[in-house]
């Protein structure tokens, strides 16, 4: 695409050339009866049968409804128009695949913008309908998109979701109504006959971006975003593409104590929401691992190790050259934090560690029946509920918003792959391609000196007792004011934030800098 380009332009020359007889893709001419440039519309379904449905728009200041398109159920219309910018004429238009742009960018003066295209974020839109100086709120409704998708069953699935959100929260029929016409007009899109054109222009990157538009208003989550380009091991997509990691970096900039917050399956950084405020006295770092939270998202299970993941992690941290770090990981985040902390030629950057529900297993020893049913669960899934997965892991009763937000980070399946890898990325036999790393680490963790503390909670089956061997074969958790969570489940940041954070700061005021330079 050029950086500006009108819809004629988008139409390739093989697709002008062809007859409308010829045609057996949904397209059709468009007669097309302008309104004034400056008049608000808002789109409205005003009739409906087993053979044809409208879809009309009515200018508030007279009330006079006027005809778009006429949809036949046999040949489906889907195109895109602007009718400030095209005059009453009959126009052929051909469904366009184009990137997420912010909405207030993609019409203007009858042209449309397209700039800074990620490859990875492709997007099929159907009958778009936006007229020239239409507030931005207008047009975001108005947009039905369907992202990163390669086939057909992919868009029509996505199409029918996106166009139930857009009756339901923009068109305000009556429920009755409403749930009539989204049937009628899930049956007109299930006949979209999506050619190879689509397939052509989606991304060949193999990686998900999720649009930033999922992560709007979410509850007790103001912080600004970061982001970091990681390297491609080379057969993530087509090699080329840096993954681009997201992470908060709050509190006081100029600290010389770093608290580092890494997350578990299938959270992200909004699992520390409530740690961060009552951190501000230290600069506060929280990543979203590779598959999560505002990072990329590759698409293939495969492109996810969990050598990658502890890769990806040490290389963030030393582009931020982070030092005298005080480490809370939880879930996942022992599992890649604790390795770390045990790896070589970055062991010295951890001051402290907070390791709380997580373990660092090796394949050599038992695990938890716990553990072995979620994993034996999440093998079995194809989609991740990923809220209904929080909800359950908790004592208390979450908020819908807030059961939201953990689902944000993945508008579909395709998302997901990161989250349904990870249980099967934790070495359970000897013979893991992991465990090897886990070995050397733990023969450093052995050796680690450094103030190592516990903080389970005490209704976590998962990882139930791992609390127990960690204060025996760190040396550096001797002494150390090891806590059990009471009344919290397993993500236990969920349950007692506040109760935690105290134990945190309280641990790094027992155990001040500088600290024995042996880690």
């Amino acid at each position: 695409f050029s950086d500006e380009c009108s819809i004629e332009e988008l139409i390739d020359e093989s697709f002008k050339n062809q007859t409308l007889n010829s045609l057996r893709d949904p397209f059709e001419e468009q007669t097309v009866t302008t309104p004034s440039p400056n008049t608000p519309i808002r789109p409205k379904i005003i009739s409906k049968n087993d053979r044809q449905a409208s879809i009309s728009f009515v200018t508030p200041s007279t009330s006079r409804t006027q005809s778009i398109s006429s949809v036949s159920s046999t040949q489906s219309a889907v195109s895109i128009i602007n009718p400030s910018s095209i005059s009453t004429t009959s126009v052929i238009v051909k469904p366009i695949l184009i990137t997420n742009v912010p909405s207030n960018r993609i019409y203007h003066n009858g042209r449309m913008h397209i700039t800074s295209l990620p490859s990875q974020s492709i997007a099929a839109v159907h009958k778009v309908i936006v007229p020239r100086g239409c507030e931005k709120k207008k047009v975001h409704h108005a947009i039905y998109a369907i992202t990163e998708s390669n086939t057909r069953d992919e868009l029509q699935y996505k199409s029918r979701d996106l166009l139930d959100g857009l009756m339901k929260k923009y068109i305000g029929l009556t429920h009755k109504k409403r749930e009539s016409d989204m049937q009628y007009c899930r049956s007109i899109i299930a006949r979209i006959p999506f050619r190879n054109w689509a397939r052509k222009m989606s991304s060949d990157t193999g990686i998900l971006r999720t649009p930033d538009s999922a992560f709007i208003n979410l509850l007790d989550y103001p912080f600004k975003p970061n982001y970091i380009d990681l390297s491609n091991p080379g057969c993530i997509g087509n090699g080329k593409t840096k993954l681009r990691l997201h992470y908060l970096d709050e509190g006081n900039k100029n600290s010389k104590e770093t608290v580092l917050l890494l997350h578990g399956e299938p959270t992200w950084s909004y699992l520390y929401r409530h740690f961060i405020p009552s951190l501000k006295q230290y600069r506060v770092i929280a990543f979203d691992f590779i598959g999560f939270g505002k990072s990329d998202k590759p698409i293939n299970k495969t492109d996810y190790t969990y050598q990658r993941h502890v890769n990806w992690t040490k290389e963030a941290i030393e582009y931020l050259n982070l030092n005298n770090i005080t480490l809370f990981c939880q879930d996942w985040g022992t599992l890649i934090g604790l390795q770390l902390v045990g790896t070589n030629g970055i062991g010295n950057r951890f001051a402290r560690v907070i390791a709380a529900n997580g373990w660092l297993p090796t394949g050599d020893g038992p695990i938890t029946d716990g553990f072995l049913r979620w994993q034996k669960f999440a093998l079995k899934q194809t989609k991740m509920d990923v809220g209904w997965i929080i909800k359950r892991s908790v004592i208390r009763e979450m908020k819908p918003k807030e059961i939201a937000a953990y689902n944000a980070p993945f508008p579909n399946e395709k998302y997901q792959a990161g989250a349904l890898i990870f249980p099967q990325l934790v070495p359970t036999t000897p013979d893991n391609p992991s465990s090897p790393y886990n070995r050397d680490a733990w023969k450093n963790l052995q050796l680690f000196h450094r103030p190592f503390l516990t903080l389970f909670s005490d209704s976590d089956p998962v990882t139930a007792g791992a609390e127990k061997l960690l204060q025996m074969s760190i040396p550096g958790a001797n002494g150390q004011a090891h806590a059990m969570i009471t009344q919290a489940g397993h993500f236990l940041q969920e349950e007692k934030p506040h109760e935690i954070v105290e134990h945190l700061i309280k641990f790094i005021n027992d155990n001040p800098l500088p600290l024995d330079s042996k880690p």
